[in-house]
């Protein structure tokens, strides 16, 4: 007994099955590299978060310290951008990761009456890190 096929089927040839998968799996990829790529933007921006918190919480200790601290007459001929023979250089860890302190006080031209603070926060993966200045009369 042969069976006979009817003209006009319906259904899908494998073909067509193939060719809907591969745009289904490309469709799945690219919402997964959307995803893990919004993952490290919401690392890197908490990063920046904790820094800018940790530079806060320094420049304001900074503030509060009366100009006859030994903190603001310790300065030597090193740049107010240099990071590698600063002034002070402190370590911090909290939620958001290691954080590397640096300040260095310079005397204020032409005015001599103030001084010069440049905080710089720095943490793993970022090079630039975050920079902040602070006029201290005296």
């Amino acid at each position: 007994m042969k069976h006979k096929l009817p003209k006009n089927r319906t259904g899908f040839t494998l073909v067509e099955v193939l060719v809907a998968m591969m745009i289904l799996v490309i469709g799945v990829l690219a919402v997964s590299q959307m995803t893990i790529m919004g993952m490290q933007t919401s690392r890197s921006i908490n990063r920046q978060m904790y820094a800018r918190d940790v530079l806060n919480r320094y420049f304001e200790n900074l503030q509060l310290l009366p100009t006859t601290d030994s903190s603001f007459h310790f300065h030597t001929s090193v740049t107010l951008d240099d990071t590698v023979t600063a002034d002070y250089v402190f370590s911090e860890n909290n939620p958001g990761g290691r954080y590397r302190i640096f300040w260095n006080v310079r005397d204020s031209l032409p005015d001599h009456r103030f001084k010069t603070i440049r905080l710089h926060i720095f943490w793993v993966g970022n090079k630039r890190g975050l920079h902040s200045d602070l006029l201290k009369r005296y």
